[in-house]
């Protein structure tokens, strides 16, 4: 019996079969071979539906073996760590001892290529995502950006983030002359961040505040 991958990677083997298998593709290839007068081109163009999909070289050259590339993007920062449930392996990716992403397979070598696929495709994105947070303001930390939540907005709807949300951190002074202090929130694809603005006299410009000082940290 033969069983395909969940996932089909081209590193480490996309099938589990027994290893009789060789033998009986080798005698029904020989067989073949023989019937066709042993003419090598027709063997090939019988015998070649039985083999698909076949891995070539280009598609292997075109899909750099994940696990290498993962060690040489991060080097000895990378730790997989492995553990069985049941008759699947886990292999978990973490990187500066914080947990990346995970993959698993009824073997060890498919569960660390899926992991270490996972992760790529993880921190690529990540670093893709934060590197576009970017916007021509002028900034200056000690010049509030004038419509900063506006600008806030706009960059989060570009980069298909969720919108920014605020919080009242702090309500100051008697009723007469109250005093506000507003935070901001943005959620990255693997991260939050909060920030908090200066304290204003009017509820709408400490959340601008807080706005423009976000965008100077997106900025960094």
């Amino acid at each position: 019996m033969v069983e395909e991958e969940e996932d089909v990677v081209v590193y480490g083997g996309v099938m589990r079969a027994p290893k009789v298998l060789v033998d009986v593709v080798e005698s029904v290839a020989g067989a073949v071979f023989v019937d066709c007068g042993f003419n090598l081109q027709m063997l090939w163009t019988i015998f070649r539906s039985l083999l698909e999909p076949l891995v070539m070289l280009d598609v292997v050259l075109a899909q750099p073996q994940p696990v290498s590339a993962l060690y040489e993007a991060h080097g000895k920062q990378v730790d997989i760590q492995y553990r069985w449930n049941g008759e699947r392996c886990i292999a978990s990716v973490f990187v500066d001892d914080t947990f990346i992403a995970s993959g698993s397979s009824e073997t060890k070598e498919n569960a660390k290529l899926h992991a270490a696929e996972a992760a790529l495709s993880k921190l690529t994105k990540s670093k893709t995502s934060d590197a576009s947070l970017q916007t021509n303001v002028d900034f200056n930390e000690s010049t509030e950006i004038k419509d900063a939540k506006k600008i806030l907005h706009e960059l989060c709807d570009k980069k298909k983030l969720p919108k920014p949300t605020y919080k009242v951190e702090q309500e100051l002074g008697p009723a007469h002359d109250k005093r506000f202090v507003s935070s901001a929130q943005v959620e990255l694809s693997d991260q939050v961040l909060c920030v908090k603005g200066n304290e204003r006299s009017r509820l709408k410009d400490a959340e601008n505040s807080a706005a423009s000082l976000m965008l100077s940290v997106l900025h960094k």
